[in-house]
């Protein structure tokens, strides 16, 4: 069986993306302020704003509570949807839709003023020619003298300090537990999620994979450690 592409694993993501945070909607709006704050200072108090790597919503839906006119859009359909639902449920308008980042100019109307791609999104295009043709659609989308904002991890920095990964992060009440790790062993990164963690059980963390519960004698510490 070959990897996953991105559309692929975004789309088993989406339902549990929260569970990287402790309280998703409260990361994310300080997301979207730490954001706000970076445009206020380019003289970006407001205006058009592109998210085209979306995903959930976690920069895209705070962004627009605080006033800016915001377009969604990212190559997962079930992130996009969740995003669309997420924003419903908080009575926030923003304009999702489903595009390949490197095509993103033919799915989107008019310019903006700023365009975001966060969260270690654009490094999942695996060539110099698909990052060019991403670049080149995102430039195209904004207006003279707009902003390009983007996010990107060094993994290369990161692999000489953190060579085994990133331990996992316990969240959650006792019955409830859950939490992200990342393993760092060989050339990629590679990203491992649990659903939960019910306090008669604990995970062991499968490299590539979900971290999967067995059963244990003691319940959860809840303390951030590889086994709950």
């Amino acid at each position: 069986m070959g990897a996953a592409t991105p559309e692929q694993f975004y789309d088993a993501l989406a339902s549990e993306y929260h569970l990287l945070f402790d309280d998703w909607w409260s990361a994310a709006q300080w997301h979207g302020r730490v954001i706000a704050g970076i445009l206020v200072q380019q003289g970006l108090a407001g205006g058009r704003l592109l998210d085209c790597t979306c995903g959930i919503g976690t920069q895209a839906l705070p962004l627009a509570a605080l006033g800016y006119a915001v377009t969604a859009t990212d190559v997962s359909e079930a992130a996009v949807e969740r995003a669309r639902a997420e924003a419903a449920a908080r009575g926030i308008g923003v304009e999702c839709g489903v595009c390949d980042v490197r095509g993103v100019r033919d799915h989107v109307r008019g310019l903006f003023d700023a365009v975001i791609s966060c969260d270690n999104a654009l490094p999942h295009l695996l060539t110099d020619g698909d990052l060019e043709r991403a670049l080149r659609s995102i430039r195209a989308c904004l207006r003279p003298g707009g902003l390009l904002l983007a996010t990107l991890r060094d993994y290369d920095a990161l692999r000489l300090t953190r060579p085994e990964g990133v331990p996992i992060s316990i969240h959650g009440d006792a019955g409830s537990r859950h939490g992200p790790a990342r393993h760092g062993r060989g050339r990629r990164t590679a990203s491992t999620w649990t659903s939960s963690c019910s306090p008669s059980r604990k995970s062991s963390p499968v490299r590539g994979g979900p971290i999967r519960c067995r059963p244990a004698t003691g319940p959860c510490s809840g303390r951030n450690s590889r086994a709950c």
